[in-house]
């Protein structure tokens, strides 16, 4: 009983204090996320609807640039596609950098192809905090 209580007490208290770790030696590009974060997940549904609102001002004219209209083309997408990888990005833990991921053609690129890959989150993670 005593090990079990001492197992859940470490990691409990271990997670966070990676999490701190790893913010400190990463810096913002770091994929771990801290448990008291919010995620879309918690949002009350009028909160979701604004987030999403935003999200569709920030990344509609970014689909608007030739560049990004080109790469969508070329990948059979559209501007909701544009979002959706904007949110795979979030979800994934690259909220910070993925504005500027979507925004620049070749990450994006990037992006799509390891997507049709299928490489895990954490791969592509991985990959794209390098290439930064």
């Amino acid at each position: 009983m005593a090990s079990l209580v001492l197992s859940l007490f470490y990691a409990l208290l271990s997670k966070p204090i990676a999490a701190l770790a790893a913010r400190r030696i990463l810096g913002r590009w770091t994929t771990f996320r801290p448990p008291w974060s919010l995620s879309s997940a918690d949002l009350s549904d009028e909160a979701m609807r604004a987030y999403y609102k935003e999200t569709e001002r920030r990344t509609d004219p970014i689909a608007q640039r030739p560049s990004i209209t080109k790469i969508l083309a070329n990948n059979d997408m559209k501007t909701e596609n544009l979002r959706e990888q904007f949110h795979f990005l979030v979800d994934i833990g690259l909220g910070i950098i993925a504005l500027d991921v979507i925004s620049n053609g070749r990450d994006l690129n990037r992006l799509l192809a390891m997507r049709r890959r299928q490489l895990s989150s954490q791969k592509i993670a991985a990959r794209l905090m390098l290439w930064r």
